[in-house]
């Protein structure tokens, strides 16, 4: 008989986490291990992660998890749920309902237990099943910067003027760096950055360099679509000329095999490293929930209050 059972992280048998992780294969081809789940789901600022999960003869066969994550809200303590794995084994996918089945069970438990926001990153069709089945909100889809190392990977029609391209593209990060403001923006809604955190978020694929002018940077590099990109996955303190000191540093430190630096996420000024919506590589849907009715519904769905980029989240 089918059953829906919640369930926090430190509750799981290492029975229950072993099929967690199995289930994980199954449906995103990645590996997940008992050691990534406890990294994943125990080193937060509770101790533990929510788990709606979908049992059938036993196993688990469907799951919905939430990791609760530290924010403030104009210094003001701002618990968030972020919502990291949903998944259902392909073949018990009949029921169309099952998600939302998921989410309305889990999301008293969240509530009583001081969640009072819930924020996903989804993919196409989860976006969809959200905004339409679950009613959440869409707040932005968060935008590309790009600093291409080896323009011909990016910009292949153009290969023939490879060394002019890279000459460049030195040529304006440098303007672009001595020229940009130093103003620091400092936005009413962030995440809490400390030891649990950093433990949570960060592992040993992730390094944090040293920027010079009291900017720190954090990357990570990723091959995809046969390019080899150092992610800037965050930097503090937030500024213009930082960013630009960011990505730089980035690309020196990554070295010479990579092809260029991305940072994901909605930064306050403009920047010519800013790829138009048709090139991004993919849509990146930043949704929430809200839980706690007492929460401003004008402060949190509105993306100028958030301070928010990859550190945030990791869809792939």
């Amino acid at each position: 008989m089918p059953e829906l059972v919640y369930k926090k992280s430190d509750q799981l048998s290492d029975k229950e986490k072993q099929q967690y992780c199995q289930l994980f294969h199954d449906v995103f081809h990645k590996t997940k291990s008992i050691k990534n789940f406890d990294r994943q789901f125990l080193n937060n600022y509770k101790g533990y992660g929510y788990h709606l999960l979908y049992i059938c003869d036993k196993k688990i066969v469907g799951a919905y998890s939430v990791v609760p994550v530290e924010y403030t809200i104009n210094d003001t303590p701002f618990s968030v749920g972020l919502v990291v794995d949903t998944m259902i084994r392909e073949d018990y996918r009949n029921d169309f309902f099952m998600i939302k089945k998921m989410n309305k069970k889990l999301c008293p438990e969240m509530l009583a237990d001081g969640i009072q926001f819930i924020l996903g990153f989804p993919n196409k069709k989860i976006f969809k099943y959200r905004l339409r089945m679950l009613k959440w909100t869409a707040i932005a889809d968060l935008s590309f910067y790009v600093l291409p190392i080896n323009p011909k990977v990016f910009f292949p029609f153009f290969s023939f003027i490879n060394p002019f391209l890279r000459l460049g593209r030195k040529i304006a990060v440098s303007i672009m760096k001595a020229s940009a403001s130093k103003r620091i923006y400092e936005h009413p809604i962030r995440k809490v950055i400390n030891d649990k955190f950093l433990e949570f978020r960060y592992d040993k694929n992730y390094k944090t360099i040293d920027c010079g002018d009291d900017c720190k940077a954090t990357y990570i590099i990723y091959k995809e679509a046969h390019k080899n990109i150092a992610y800037l996955v965050d930097f503090y303190p937030l500024s213009k000329k930082n960013f630009y000191l960011a990505m730089c540093k980035t690309a020196k430190h990554a070295g010479k095999g990579i092809d260029g630096v991305i940072y994901v996420g909605k930064l306050p000024f403009s920047s010519s490293l800013k790829l138009p919506a048709f090139k991004e590589l993919q849509k990146v849907h930043m949704t929430a929930c809200i839980l706690d009715n007492n929460l401003n519904n004008s402060i949190v769905f509105d993306i100028k209050n958030w301070q928010v980029n990859f550190s945030d989240f990791d869809v792939r």
